[in-house]
This record gives C-alpha cells, sequence and structure tokens, in this order.
C-alpha cells in the first residue's frame, strides 16, 4: 500500500529518525543548520548514498528551501532532519510552538521560482 505509507506516516518526534521514499518534487521539512524547521522541495534526482548519524549507510536527498528557493541541503531520512509535508506533521510542529495556524495555507506547488541561483548549505 504505497498510499497508506506516503499520506499516513505518523510522527511522535521531531527528530525521528525514519525510513522513507522520498521523490523529485516531494514537499517536505528540512532541520537547518540554526535548529530551525523550514518547508522546502526534493529538487532533482542526484540522491547521495553515505554514513548516517546512526552509522548506516543512507540515502541524502536534495532539497531546496527558502523564501525564493535559492538555499540548498542534502538531507538523510535516517537522521531526523528531511519529514514529508503531511498533516500529521504540520500537527506535530504546531504542536510543539513552530507552526502558526496561518501557515497551513502556504502550498509549495503555487511557488514559483526562476532556478537561477541558489547557495550550497551543508
Amino acid at each position: 500500500m504505497k498510499t497508506s505509507l506516503r499520506s499516513n506516516c505518523p510522527f511522535d518526534d521531531l527528530d525521528e529518525s525514519i525510513d522513507y521514499p522520498f521523490k523529485n518534487h516531494d514537499s517536505v521539512w528540512i532541520l537547518s543548520a540554526d535548529n530551525n524547521w523550514y518547508l522546502g522541495r526534493i529538487a532533482g534526482k542526484s540522491i547521495r548514498v553515505g554514513q548516517t548519524r546512526q552509522s548506516k549507510q543512507g540515502f541524502y536527498y536534495p532539497v531546496c528551501y527558502g523564501k525564493r528557493m535559492n538555499l540548498r541541503k542534502y538531507c538523510s531520512p535516517l537522521n531526523g532532519d528531511i519529514k514529508p509535508d503531511t498533516k500529521n506533521f504540520r500537527d506535530l510542529l504546531r504542536k510543539c510552538g513552530l507552526l502558526d495556524d496561518e501557515d497551513e495555507d502556504e502550498n509549495m506547488s503555487d511557488s514559483t521560482d526562476s532556478g537561477s541561483s541558489y547557495s550550497d548549505s551543508y
């Protein structure tokens, strides 16, 4: 049941490690170096494989984020620094005081970006 995994992925903790099959253009939440969660989008198919914090091999997905989607970071779900943009995860962000109700209407599919500039952030 592919749909149940992608649409009903439950979370109990913001830092929870997950094994989740992200696809190009998926809307995601990423944890940045400044310990804030940002809405982003999987940006390309250049998935990297490397050691995770759990000393396991894991996938690192390229994510563009920021107001103009001009920042880029590689994130691994096994490190807990990337989550799918689901109602469940938004509810958890809201419960932790990290997301306002008006942010619920933010829709990644409506954002447009020329893609002309970005900076790598690791």
